[in-house]
C-alpha cells in the first residue's frame, strides 16, 4: 500500500533512501518460489539476478557447469558471478530456480534427481535448504573458474558427473572428500553466514550488519527466520531483505512465497527474535545422508492404507519423519542471515 511504499523513500532528501536500492534491484529478478520447499533457491535466484545491473556477471554456466559450458566459453577469465541462462530467456542471463543446480551443488549442497533415483533432494526430508546450504549454493555461483570434479579423470561438464561419483563413493561406504575450501576461491565476492545466537550476536550487531549491507551497492542479504515468531502462518522461511527504514527501525522482508504474503516491514527487534528461533535441522549431513533414507522416510506423510484411521496415519507419518531426521543427523541451531559482499 502507499504507506508501506513510502517507507522506501527518505523524504528529507526527496529521494530513495540510501537503504532502499536493493528493493528495486531485487524486484527485477524476484520470482515466486515454484513450490513450498524452494524458498532458499528462490531467494538465491533473486539475489543473483539483482546483481545483473552492477557489471558483475561473467559467463553462462552457473554453479558448476549447470549449462555444460567449457572453459573456452568464458570470455572473461575472472568473472565475478556465473549466472545461468534459461532456454526461455536465451541469450539473456537470468537465473531461474531450476537452473541453479549443477555438479558443484551436487557435491556441496543437495542431490538432484540423478543421484536420488528421480527424487529432488529439496523436496524430501529435511525439506528445503538450510542457511548453510544457501550459503554454499551462492558460493557455487561466485567461483573463479568452472567447477570440476577432482575425482573425475576429465573435466566436469554436466550436472551429474560430480554428484554421481560422490554418490557411488557414499553408497560403497567410502569416505567422501568434501573440498568446501574450494568454494571460497571466488572472484571478489564474499558470502558470510551469521547465526543469530543470542549469546554471541546482539540486536545491535544484527542491525549494523544488515544496514551496512543495504547501503553498499554490491551487497545483498538473505535471511532465515521463523514465520510463527512474526505471527505468520508456517514454519521456517528464507527470503531476501530489500530495505531498512530508520525512523521505524524496520526491515523489509521480500517474501518469495508471493502467493502467500506481500513484502512486509518488520521491526528490527521482532526480526532479531524470529532469526534467533532454532531450525530443527539447521545442521545435517548433507548431501550424502539422504542416500540412507528409506522410501517411507522420503515420503513420511504419503497417504496410508484405507484401513488406517486419519489419526493413525498422521502418527505413523510423524514417526517416519522423526526417524528420517535422526538418519540425516539433524541438529537444532538458530537461524540467521547471509550477507553477500563484493570485496
Amino acid at each position: 500500500n502507499e504507506v508501506s511504499y513510502n517507507l522506501l523513500y527518505d523524504h528529507t532528501i526527496r529521494s530513495i533512501s540510501q537503504y532502499s536500492s536493493d528493493y528495486f534491484l531485487l524486484t527485477a529478478g524476484w520470482d515466486a518460489q515454484i513450490n513450498q520447499a524452494y524458498c532458499g533457491p528462490a531467494s538465491v535466484a533473486a539475489l543473483l539476478n539483482s546483481l545483473r545491473f552492477g557489471g558483475a556477471f561473467g559467463p553462462v554456466g552457473a554453479g558448476g557447469s549447470v549449462s555444460g559450458v567449457s572453459p573456452s566459453s568464458f570470455s572473461n577469465p575472472n568473472p565475478a558471478v556465473a549466472l545461468p541462462v534459461d532456454a526461455a530467456y536465451s541469450p539473456y542471463k537470468y537465473a531461474t530456480q531450476r537452473d541453479l543446480f549443477g555438479s558443484c551443488t551436487s557435491s556441496h549442497v543437495i542431490y538432484q534427481s540423478d543421484q536420488l533415483n528421480g527424487e529432488d533432494g529439496v523436496l524430501i526430508p529435511p525439506y528445503g535448504l538450510n542457511l548453510a546450504q544457501v550459503t554454499k549454493l551462492l558460493q557455487c555461483h561466485f567461483l573463479s573458474s568452472p567447477y570440476y570434479d577432482a575425482s573425475s579423470s576429465s573435466s566436469s561438464t554436466s550436472s551429474s558427473s560430480s554428484g554421481s561419483s560422490t554418490t557411488k563413493a557414499a553408497l560403497a561406504g567410502e569416505a567422501v572428500q568434501d573440498d568446501d575450501a574450494f568454494l571460497t576461491d571466488n572472484t571478489g565476492f564474499s558470502v558470510k553466514l551469521t547465526y543469530v545466537d543470542k549469546t554471541r550476536v546482539t540486536l545491535g550487531k544484527m542491525r549494523f550488519d544488515l544496514r551496512t549491507a543495504l547501503k553498499e551497492p554490491h551487497s545483498r542479504i538473505i535471511i532465515g527466520y521463523s514465520r510463527k515468531a512474526l505471527g505468520q502462518v508456517g514454519g521456517g522461511h528464507i527470503s531476501p531483505i530489500g530495505s531498512y527504514h530508520p525512523p521505524t527501525d524496520s526491515f523489509l522482508i521480500m517474501d518469495v512465497s508471493k502467493y502467500k504474503y506481500p513484502p512486509v516491514w518488520v521491526p528490527a527487534q521482532a526480526l532479531y527474535e524470529a532469526m534467533a528461533e532454532n531450525d530443527d535441522c539447521g545442521k545435517w549431513d548433507y548431501p550424502s545422508a539422504q542416500l540412507k533414507l528409506t522410501k517411507e522416510m522420503k515420503h513420511p506423510f504419503a497417504s496410508q492404507t484405507n484401513d488406517d484411521s486419519e489419526n493413525t496415519a498422521a502418527d505413523a507419518g510423524m514417526n517416519w519423519y522423526q526417524e528420517a531426521m535422526g538418519v540425516l543427523g539433524c541438529a537444532s541451531i538458530p537461524r540467521g542471515y547471509v550477507v553477500v559482499k563484493r570485496n
